[in-house]
């Protein structure tokens, strides 16, 4: 029997593959939520999870050996047990997940998807557990007065992420990824629309359009092969320069980096970006010359040495 932790919410996490256990066991421990996994539904009966728990979260592969996730969710809620169930499904299926919706589950989510969508989705879920704030979206005013939306990047937004690198200006693009580029290819795309936290994220600022969400604004960090060093970049439509975008979103990445464990963000700027070099030294990043490239300076924060 997998042992309980005590005054705190948990999330059970219930999968009949090892790694997806320990993947998802590493993830949110990162954000400091305690794990119990199980193999199996009649692992999770059998605990005291069901008796003597309500707060947390239940995390279910939607095929199951043994007892069928279906099953699970009946009985779980027949037996009065009112924890969030969050099923996780290989594959989209309306007809099954319209199944589980109805048998009590909370969320149907694809796994593709999973990073991204489960730590917005457990903010909400979970009452007193930190972690998930530093996927929770983010609602601010900008300095026109539009109303802007801060939050994760997720595989259905490559749409509007490929529409917001498009719709750039040449010199913007440049100041971005230092060459000519139109568009992103799919490799990119796919790469750029799914986070997987802690190692890399992406936050992209959004505003609602004809009804739409519309992208204008993305920032990002990635790992490198240095231990606790993360490369961060940013890039704003042209037309939301100057309004306060960019601050917030690099404000938010360095909070989720910080979180994530990263204890060194930097940056490479062109010394022609002078808005950026000065947004950068205004949020408490140094400057210093790139000694391979004199077009560039690199800005870097310890994150580790200071509150954010």
């Amino acid at each position: 029997m997998t042992p309980v932790p005590d005054k705190t919410e948990t999330v059970y996490v219930i999968d009949p593959d090892s790694a997806i256990r320990e993947g998802l066991s590493a993830l949110l421990g990162t954000l400091d939520i305690p794990v119990s996994c199980y193999a199996d539904a009649q692992h999770f009966f059998d605990s005291e999870a069901p008796q003597g728990w309500q707060d947390g979260c239940i995390l279910v592969e939607a095929k199951l050996r043994g007892l069928s996730c279906l099953a699970f969710l009946k009985r779980l809620r027949a037996g009065g047990n009112t924890l969030p169930v969050l099923v996780l499904a290989s594959t989209s299926n309306r007809f099954i997940a319209g199944q589980m919706l109805q048998a009590g589950a909370t969320d149907v989510i694809d796994k593709p998807f999973v990073n991204g969508h489960l730590l917005e989705r457990l903010h909400p879920l979970m009452k007193r557990s930190s972690g998930p704030d530093a996927a929770t979206p983010l609602r601010f005013t900008a300095k026109n007065g539009t109303d802007v939306t801060i939050r994760v990047i997720r595989p259905e937004d490559a749409d509007i992420e490929q529409a917001f690198i498009r719709n750039l200006s040449a010199r913007s693009r440049f100041l971005r990824f230092f060459y000519t580029i139109k568009q992103l290819s799919p490799y990119m795309l796919d790469r750029f629309t799914r986070p997987s936290y802690p190692h890399n994220w992406a936050l992209i600022a959004t505003i609602v359009e004809a009804g739409q969400d519309k992208e204008i604004g993305v920032a990002r960090y990635a790992s490198t092969e240095s231990q606790g060093v993360a490369e961060f970049a940013i890039v704003v439509a042209d037309e939301w320069q100057g309004l306060g975008i960019a601050r917030q979103l690099l404000h938010e990445l360095i909070t989720v980096a910080d979180h994530a464990g990263i204890e060194c963000l930097q940056g490479i700027v062109m010394r022609e970006n002078v808005k950026m070099l000065k947004l950068a030294k205004e949020l408490g990043f140094a400057a210093e010359p790139d000694p391979h490239d004199a077009t560039v300076e690199r800005v870097i924060r310890n994150l580790a040495d200071a509150d954010n």
